[in-house]
C-alpha cells in the first residue's frame, strides 16, 4: 500500500513538471520576435547581458531564467511580472492557467502524502498490536 501511494505522489510531480514544460513551449510559440526582444531587455534585471545575448529564442531565455531561479515549477510570479513589465499581455492567461493547474496537482500530492503517513501509522499500529 505504501509503495503504490508513493508512486502516485511521484506521478503528481511528473505531471506538474510536464505542465510546466508545456507552458514554456507554449510561450516560445506565442512570443513574436519583437516581443522577445522586449522580454530580453527586461530579463537583464535578473541575468547578465552575456546570458541574455545567448538566448536565441524564448525557450533559451526561459531556460536561463530557470537556472537563475527566477521561476520554477509552480512559481511564476516573477515570470508573469517580467512579461507584463515588457508591455506584453501574450501568455499571461496561459501562465495563470498553468499556475492553477499545478497548485491543484501539488495539493493532491500533499493530500496523498497525508494518506501515506496515515497508512504507515496504521501499519505500525497493527504490527504493534500483533506483538501483544
Amino acid at each position: 500500500m505504501y509503495y503504490i501511494e508513493s508512486a502516485m505522489a511521484g506521478d503528481t510531480l511528473t505531471e506538474a513538471k510536464k505542465k510546466h514544460n508545456l507552458l514554456c513551449n507554449k510561450l516560445d510559440g506565442l512570443i513574436t520576435k519583437d516581443s522577445f526582444q522586449s522580454i530580453k531587455r527586461m530579463a537583464m534585471t535578473y541575468l547578465v547581458p552575456k546570458q541574455v545575448e545567448k538566448a536565441k529564442c524564448m525557450n533559451d531565455l526561459l531556460h536561463q531564467l530557470e537556472i537563475k531561479g527566477v521561476f520554477s515549477v509552480g512559481k511564476y510570479k516573477k515570470l508573469r511580472e517580467l512579461i507584463q513589465d515588457a508591455g506584453i499581455g501574450i501568455g499571461i492567461d496561459d501562465i495563470e492557467k498553468t499556475d492553477k493547474e499545478i497548485k491543484i496537482i501539488m495539493k493532491s500530492r500533499i493530500d496523498m502524502q497525508g494518506m501515506v503517513a496515515l497508512s504507515s501509522a496504521e501499519e505500525s499500529f497493527h504490527a504493534s498490536r500483533d506483538l501483544i
